[in-house]
């Protein structure tokens, strides 16, 4: 099988470069990428390993939407090191380079991370209410998150691919909310929207400053409360 070898090949390739380059989000990335394992696994391994973390906080520190910083986050990412098959520290000596260069920025207005900008500004919040959406639940809890990462040459994230099984808990849902955070230096006018099943597009709203992209995913039918549906949709980033 050349093609799978060769696919192989490359993914080894980008995580060799993202561990010894960095940023951590992107080592996470290639990292889950090479092992072929989706959220909802990595998910499951670490709950073995004693540690909760949901697969949306998973899917945020492949982003770099969020760090992790808690106790309990930096035992998981203790614990994905073993999980991936990663060199002992490898991981947390990324995330704390991350983090020294995040304060180094801070100290800085002028330089200040989108990240932090984006959580100043409360821009998720006015493009969820310009949506009409008090919160990204809309109203379903998600119960499997799968999600496939593509990963650019440079190592930036070139698109996602997410597959979500969502249980409604509340009578006449018939759509989903997804939030994604694109790569600094992103342009989000070029980002595109794919609805690969079940689901089609709605409205779109982006923010170019935070590399900040919401989208309505419609469902072709109305959910009551305890039905669940399955969907799966795409994202190119900008």
């Amino acid at each position: 099988m050349p093609h799978a070898t060769q696919h192989a090949d490359v993914a080894t390739a980008q995580l060799d470069s993202a561990l010894r380059g960095g940023p951590f989000h992107v080592a996470l990335r290639a990292a889950i990428a090479a092992r072929g394992l989706p959220l909802q696994r990595v998910q499951h391994h670490l709950s073995r390993h004693g540690v909760k973390v949901g697969v949306t906080s998973l899917s945020y520190w492949q982003q770099g939407a969020r760090r992790p910083q808690r106790p309990e986050s930096l035992r998981a990412v203790r614990a994905l090191e073993e999980i991936l098959q990663l060199p002992e520290e490898s991981l947390i000596r990324l995330l704390a380079e991350s983090g020294a260069e995040a304060s180094d920025r801070d100290r800085r207005p002028a330089g200040r991370s989108y990240r932090a900008h984006l959580a100043a500004s409360g821009v998720l919040d006015g493009l969820l209410a310009e949506l009409g959406y008090p919160s990204p639940d809309g109203g379903v809890h998600t119960l499997g998150h799968h999600e496939r990462i593509r990963v650019g040459p440079g190592r930036e994230l070139a698109g996602r691919e997410s597959h979500l099984i969502v249980r409604a808990h509340r009578d006449g849902v018939d759509r989903f909310v997804a939030v994604h955070y694109g790569d600094p230096g992103c342009v989000p006018a070029r980002m595109t929207v794919h609805a690969l099943e079940n689901c089609r597009t709605g409205r779109v709203r982006t923010h170019h400053e935070t590399g900040l992209l919401v989208t309505e995913l419609l469902f072709d039918t109305r959910l009551r409360a305890g039905d669940t549906h399955l969907f799966r949709y795409g994202v190119e980033d900008g």
